[in-house]
């Protein structure tokens, strides 16, 4: 028994002493870089041999707070980058004579703060009138959100106007920049919603990213005849020589807008949150527009982009709710995450004939899509790219497409999906349990090659077959640029391809059938365009999509890539036998085509079925969080401690020792009652 007891106060002794070394390990053994948390304060070690420290997050509610000289033993001698980000309860601030280096967008966000102080023996910054300066006043710091006044005039010492100095500063509507201003930094006027114009002084050498963005009232910008880096024109900003468009006035009320010729890059945010303009026009030679250049603008109708364009940034129109027409250079190889995400208003969109990537949520929230038809030169398609599309009925997937994401039709409750059976497409339906109707087999995937001859405005394109020999019968489109030229008529180059010059809007219907064996590069048409401008026309302004449908009339009603069966149309007619007429040259094998003699529409009335699914669908619920503005907020990443393996560590063995101590307990009880 005297073993025992012996044995349990020897065991709560030991847990009791890791536990102590646990708890000093807080401070005791830290090194640099270590983390700690003092109270609200998350910190990390700059220098373990000086004991100093970095303040990288605040997470209290305090009204009016003194940031502390020492956290745990450490002197704060720095503050990190948004280490005060959305402290939104915070009025008055007061920043400690111990701090010598303050980081990026310290104070951003924080809607409450009306005075930052700074105690008078700080060697590094200075406050004046509530607003933070560098020491010698060349650097505007931070000024706060709600401090009183509708002006401001900067100081005329100041050279730099830090990143986010006037973020969201919505009382402001006057803000005086001195004539020795050198830069602007990087989102300094977001959100000044009050802000009625701009005057940059010809001292000016930098304007960093989005720096006017959602300053919803702005109505101008006006540059010093004498900068040497930028310009306006009609108070709009651009670089100097106009080849870079910075920012279009969200206040400008005209409803239109021509792009000057000279421009080649429409900056990130350049026209976003403008609800005027109705349409915009961008000329050849414009080749790329950046991140949310349309964001948010909800009055934009219609977009034409030329072919020059290369390259459409992320978020491109996100927004844009009227939007009802778009014309895609095909110069475009991508589709950015949620370029066209809430457009609700868009009804259809012809993808451009280079695409190779549909990004993450491209098309999210298009409720009026109804249609898309996916170019086969396409790879891959994002997760959730057609979310919350609940007007989307038909999807043309080509045999091209073996990258599909994840619910990339979620909250799409009528979609029907049509490829060729064996494809990814038909694999994805499987698993989803969506519609799927097959347009033909891989194996009968013909491959076609296109080649132009221009003689001064006579265009002749050459198509060639050179692919499969199972592709006996066929109806085909040429689809061509028609801004560039006009159809004249088609040359059958075969006694077995039938001369068919339907012509369309921007594409000619061809057609061929009982083929013999097909040789390489054997030649089917040859189509005569006339040319309408200057441009350069090359193969690339043409694409053969290998299937076609054409109505009683003789009118070519569909066309796309691969599989533009589904764009069979329905009609409401009651479909008896005396309004049907078959059409059984156009039917795949297993399908009856058909055609309404009413209103002349293509149906399909005998479909391949659907393959049943074995697999469960992916039940995953997706992030729905978008920006609401053109302007992307920065959030700080929390620092993860250090210490939390120690505090895990020390709740263990306090977990010991009440076990130890309970049965040491125990036993002396035992022993006094006997």
């Amino acid at each position: 028994m005297k073993t025992t007891r012996k044995f349990y106060a020897l065991l709560l002794t030991f847990s009791l002493l890791l536990t102590v070394f646990q708890l000093a390990g807080l401070t005791a053994f830290a090194a640099d870089g270590d983390t700690g948390v003092a109270g609200e304060f998350q910190y990390t070690v700059l220098d373990e041999e000086k004991k100093t420290c970095s303040i990288t997050k605040y997470t209290g509610q305090m009204l009016y707070l003194y940031i502390p000289e020492e956290l745990n033993g450490y002197t704060v001698v720095e503050i990190g980058d948004s280490a005060f980000f959305r402290a939104f309860s915070i009025i008055e601030v007061e920043i400690p004579y111990t701090v010598t280096h303050i980081g990026n967008s310290v104070f951003t966000d924080c809607a409450a703060l009306e005075a930052i102080q700074v105690a008078k023996d700080n060697p590094a910054y200075i406050s004046q009138d509530g607003i933070l300066f560098n020491k010698d006043k060349t650097e505007l710091i931070r000024y706060p959100e709600e401090k009183e006044g509708e002006s401001y005039s900067i100081p005329d010492s100041v050279t730099t106007i830090a990143d986010d100095a006037f973020f969201g500063c919505d009382r402001l509507k006057d803000i005086s920049i001195p004539s020795g201003l050198e830069r602007i930094g990087a989102g300094a006027f977001i959100l000044c919603y009050s802000l009625d114009s701009v005057h940059i002084p010809e001292s000016v050498t930098e304007i960093g990213f989005q720096a006017f963005s959602s300053c919803s009232l702005l109505r101008e910008f006006e540059v010093a005849q004498g900068n040497a880096f930028y310009t306006s024109q009609d108070g709009v900003l651009f670089n100097k020589d106009k080849t870079v468009l910075i920012r279009y006035p969200e206040a400008k009320a005209d409803q239109t807008y021509c792009i000057p010729e000279s421009v080649i890059t429409v900056e990130a945010s350049a026209f976003s949150g403008n609800q005027f303009l109705s349409t915009v026009t961008i000329p050849d030679g414009v080749t790329t527009l950046g991140a949310s250049a349309f964001h948010g603008d909800s009055a934009l109708t219609s977009i034409v982009l030329p072919e020059s364009v290369t390259d459409l940034g992320a978020y491109a129109f996100f927004g844009c709710r009227a939007l009802t027409s778009v014309t895609l250079s095909n110069g475009i190889t991508a589709l950015e995450v949620s370029t066209f995400g809430r457009c609700t208003s868009l009804t259809g969109i012809r993808l451009p004939n280079h695409l190779q990537s549909i990004g993450e949520r491209t098309f999210d929230g298009c409720r009026a899509l109804k249609h898309v038809t996916v170019p086969n030169t396409v790879k891959s398609i994002g997760d959730f790219a057609f979310e919350n599309c609940d007007a989307l009925t038909s999807i043309v997937i080509p045999q091209s497409v073996t990258d599909l994401g994840h619910e990339i039709f979620f909250y799409c409750e009528a979609q029907t999906i049509y490829g060729f059976t064996g494809s990814a497409a038909q694999a994805y339906a499987d698993q989803y349990n969506i519609p799927f109707v097959g347009v033909g087999s891989l194996s009968d995937s013909p491959a076609y090659s296109v080649s132009v001859l221009a003689d001064g405005d006579k265009v002749t394109v050459t198509v060639s077959l050179s692919g499969n020999a199972n592709a006996a019968d066929g109806d085909f489109a040429l689809q061509y640029d028609n801004s560039k030229l006009d159809f004249v008529t088609t040359h059958a180059k075969a006694d077995w391809v039938f001369i068919e010059p339907r012509a369309q809007e921007d594409a000619v219907y061809l057609n061929f059938s009982n083929a013999p064996a097909i040789a390489e590069d054997t030649v089917l048409w040859e189509i005569e365009f006339r040319r309408t401008g200057s441009a350069t026309i090359g193969a690339e302004d043409f694409s053969v999509l290998d299937y076609a449908i054409f109505n009683a009339s003789s009118e070519l009603t569909a066309y796309g890539d691969s599989a533009s069966a589904p764009i069979l149309f329905s009609c409401t007619h009651a479909q008896t036998a005396e309004e049907i007429r078959k059409q059984p040259t156009h039917a795949e094998p297993g399908e009856t085509a058909t055609v309404c003699t009413v209103c002349s529409k293509t149906l399909k009335t005998n479909s391949i079925p659907k393959l049943e699914s074995t697999n469960t669908p992916e039940t995953d619920v997706p992030d729905n969080t978008k920006p609401n503005s053109g302007t992307p907020v920065p959030v700080p990443e929390i620092p993860k401690t250090g210490d939390t393996q120690i505090f895990s560590n020390v709740g263990a063995l306090f977990v010991l020792c009440t076990v130890a101590g309970t049965l040491l307990y125990a036993e002396n009880k035992k022993r006094k009652d006997n």
